[in-house]
């Protein structure tokens, strides 16, 4: 080598940045193309714990560390081209009623289920775990849900953050619609009230302001209305210190994660 090699000169891939490759088996659950469930079951042998990601991207490492424990993995997509808070949910319901439905051929354990989700869709899966009423049109009983995670989430109480500005009440108004009423329904700051999920792990990105402040702000509300929740800020990745990446490193950024999920599923029912 002309040069002595150093750690500061290799590129992140080098580092181990990547998580091992996996292919999803899909799974169609509705008469829409994109209705497609990307399912990553998982290796053991007994009905598995099942972790429900509400996002049209899976980060490769949480997928690879749910299925390193055990636990199988469905990623459910919102591709609608015109996009409403009522179509979304709906969809998720959909998805949520075909995984319970064929729990036994999928070998899933339909009574130990997380719901997952980043950005509006860790809003999604806080507001389905906060409001048992939208699970029981699914036929998923409420108490099969054991926990909820979100990563980034910021539309926790729309009704309030549509006031905070013109351009945040235009997006709200075409994505919610224009009924308050309506849209406060679709917001979990409007389910607080017990029962809950048994727990929520929420997380942000430091760099993430909205995100920082919309999901301390929940966990805050959902702590004083008696349930448990917990806010872990993210650290900035840097290419050259892996335990800064999301969930490449046993002990690293995101860590939390693989406790509370293991933690949540331990316990009985």
């Amino acid at each position: 080598m002309p040069f002595e090699f150093q750690p500061g000169h290799a590129r992140a891939p080098d580092l181990g940045l990547k998580a091992p490759i996996a292919y999803p088996k899909p799974l169609r659950y509705g008469d829409k193309g994109w209705q497609t469930i990307q399912f990553y079951p998982a290796r053991a042998g007994a009905p598995a714990p099942l972790v429900v990601a509400f996002s049209n991207a899976m980060d490769e490492w949480a997928r690879y560390r749910f299925n390193e424990g055990g636990i199988a993995l469905a990623v459910v997509p919102d591709r609608e081209t015109v996009p409403a808070a009522s179509k979304t949910i709906d969809n998720y319901l959909a998805a949520m009623s075909y995984l319970y439905g064929d729990a036994e051929g999928l070998g899933i354990d339909r009574t130990r289920m997380m719901l997952y989700g980043t950005g509006n869709g860790g809003s999604m899966a806080v507001l389905l775990g906060a409001d048992p009423a939208l699970l029981a049109r699914a036929g998923v009983p409420f108490d099969a849900v054991r926990g909820v995670i979100s990563i980034g989430g910021e539309d926790f109480d729309v009704v309030r953050r549509m006031k905070e500005s013109s351009f945040l009440r235009s997006r709200y108004q075409r994505y919610y619609g224009r009924d308050e009423v309506a849209t406060a329904t679709l917001s979990a700051a409007s389910h607080l009230e017990l029962p809950n999920a048994p727990g929520f792990l929420l997380l942000a990105d430091a760099r993430d302001r909205a995100g920082l402040e919309e999901s301390r702000s929940i966990t805050e509300a959902l702590v004083n209305a008696g349930s448990t929740a917990v806010f872990v800020t993210l650290p900035e990745p840097r290419d050259e210190v892996r335990r800064t990446h999301f969930l490449a490193e046993p002990g690293g950024s995101g860590w939390e994660i693989v406790a509370f999920v293991q933690a949540a599923f331990a316990k009985a029912p």
